[in-house]
């Protein structure tokens, strides 16, 4: 159960990425932990995040009506790769991700 914290909104085009550990239903919100960020999503998004729950992801805000939300699994393979070759690497931890796109604000 997520207990205690501070629970961020994404704005549009801002993008948390880490891996997805805790679901939590609430009445008229879901509460979404990844790595060390709690985030608060549309309740409708549950049935999609919870086969993804254990896997590193992102979340993805846009200023789409049609589509306000986006995500994406992360595959480590892709991603070492990516290091390997000098992109995709913001040198840091999930907190440093959401940082750096502004989650944290």
């Amino acid at each position: 159960m997520i207990s205690s914290i501070e629970i961020r909104r994404l704005n549009p085009w801002e993008e948390a990425v880490g891996h997805l550990t805790e679901l939590n239903d609430e009445e008229s919100i879901l509460l979404v932990r990844i790595g060390k960020i709690v985030l608060a999503l549309p309740t409708d998004m549950v049935d999609i995040l919870r086969p993804l729950v254990g896997q590193k992801i992102a979340i993805l805000k846009t200023d789409d009506p049609a589509r306000p939300y986006r995500f994406r699994r992360v595959d480590p393979d892709i991603a070492t790769k990516n290091e390997l070759a000098g992109a995709a690497n913001t040198g840091g931890s999930d907190e440093h991700c959401a940082q750096t796109t502004g989650a944290t604000k």
